[in-house]
């Protein structure tokens, strides 16, 4: 009868600790999720390369068993269809590869006309740093929601049902965290561009900065068009902002309405399966004097009087718990959006600017990786050229009929990639001068 009880048995510490045990009688989950980050970590540093490298294995491999046509017949400079075909392909993925000197100064050009020059995307450490901060945090709130919210569950599969609330939880806040920084960093620059052309034209009455006159056609192909502009045009150019430049915060906004709705939850949802509300009727001093009670208090003696200052005392150590990890989630929100705002660019192209030059200390260094990359496809390329060359023969060979296309095939000296690059920038330059 007078047995203390809790209103939930589930505390903020249980949690914890039921998560905690959740991932510890599976290591083999924390193993994978670190072998995945540092596959993930290496995808992201070499993702150019190994695109190139997986789309060239996939060709020699279309072109190792490929079956000859019925009628091999050669064109006026001697090449075979296929031949064309192959080296087509090839070409393709050349292309990709086919950087100079010119495409890295424009997109170290366009960074430093959009004041982006040094910045660079959210290192993927971060990203998993952030990422655990946050679902930590949110999946203690997820187990506190599945305790409340879903009476079927039992305790076993509460970590579960809390996890995956975490999850969707992390999701949103990361992304609108992201979205929010990325909004404070594009604010940053409309302001400055505001500010510097504020500064031009100090000495004119009832102007105002606007982009109404920015050139549209500004890109890091054509990086140039505004190289006698003005700094603050320079910046608006790469800019997507409003007629006032006036700063617009709807994502921060949106983020912030969210953080704070979920912040207040959290607090509400741990307080309730908290046991402050015990202390409240364990403070309460017995009524002995009740003719049913009467002689009670002397048998049961001290025991039966608790002591309220101990019970208060452990209610405001229970309040102050439950507001230290509301102010962790707010700090952690807050830090996120602090660090999205250091990473990653606003301009319209800085992005892709960025991963023209990413990886490479010097354009010289630069210059050397994609040569290298282009030798490895001009390399396989002309292997693959050759063994089709060589089965052209063969099939020529044993038909032994056409007597033209058996002499082009052999004399295959004629028809290399390299040719085949050649005639192919002879074409480019043809056509760039015929639209001149």
């Amino acid at each position: 009868m007078f047995e203390e009880t809790n209103n939930s048995g589930f505390s903020i510490a249980t949690t914890i600790d039921t998560l905690y045990h959740s991932f510890a009688d599976h290591p083999y989950i924390v193993v994978l999720l670190f072998v995945v980050l540092l596959i993930l970590a290496f995808f992201e540093k070499n993702r150019h390369d190994l695109m190139v490298k997986t789309r060239l294995f996939f060709l020699n491999r279309k072109y190792k068993d490929i079956k000859l046509p019925k009628h091999l017949i050669p064109d006026s400079n001697g090449w075979f269809s296929l031949e064309l075909v192959l080296c087509m392909a090839y070409f393709r993925l050349y292309t990709l590869t086919r950087q100079d000197f010119k495409l890295y100064d424009m997109a170290l050009m366009y960074l430093r006309k959009s004041h982006e020059l040094g910045r660079r995307v959210m290192p993927l450490w971060i990203k998993c740093l952030l990422g655990v901060l946050v679902f930590s945090e949110a999946a203690v709130f997820g187990m506190v929601i599945a305790e409340l919210g879903l009476d079927s569950v039992t305790p076993s599969q509460q970590p579960f049902y809390g996890s995956l609330i975490g999850l969707v939880l992390a999701i949103v806040l990361m992304l609108g965290t992201h979205f929010a920084g990325e909004e404070w960093h594009r604010n940053d620059l409309i302001a400055k561009a505001g500010k510097m052309g504020r500064e031009v034209m100090r000495g004119n009455d009832g102007i105002t900065v606007s982009p109404l006159a920015t050139n549209t056609k500004v890109c890091i192909a054509q990086d140039y068009l505004d190289d006698h502009a003005s700094v603050f045009e320079q910046l608006l150019n790469r800019l997507n902002t409003n007629y006032a430049l006036t700063p617009t915060w709807h994502w921060t906004k949106g983020t912030l309405i969210f953080i704070g709705a979920l912040m207040v939850l959290s607090f509400v949802a741990r307080l309730s399966v908290s046991d402050l509300v015990s202390p409240a009727f364990a403070g309460e001093a017995l009524d002995f004097t009740e003719p049913a009670l009467e002689g009670l208090g002397d048998v049961l003696g001290n025991n039966a009087m608790p002591d309220s200052s101990s019970e208060l005392m452990s209610a405001t150590g229970k309040l102050s718990t439950l507001l230290i990890f509301t102010m962790i989630f707010l700090g952690i929100q807050a830090l996120s959006i602090f660090v999205s705002r250091a990473y990653g660019f606003a301009s319209l192209e800085g992005r892709k600017a960025y991963e023209i030059i990413r990886s490479y200390r010097s354009r010289e260094e630069y210059l050397n990786k994609q040569q290298a990359l282009q030798i490895d496809i001009a390399n396989a390329a002309q292997g693959s050229l050759n063994a089709l060359q060589q089965k052209i023969i063969a099939a020529l060979n044993e038909s032994g009929v056409d007597a033209e296309a058996f002499k082009a095939a052999k004399y295959a000296s004629n028809r290399t990639f390299l040719k085949f690059i050649q005639a192919r920038h002879h074409e480019e330059k043809t056509n760039d001068y015929e639209d001149l």
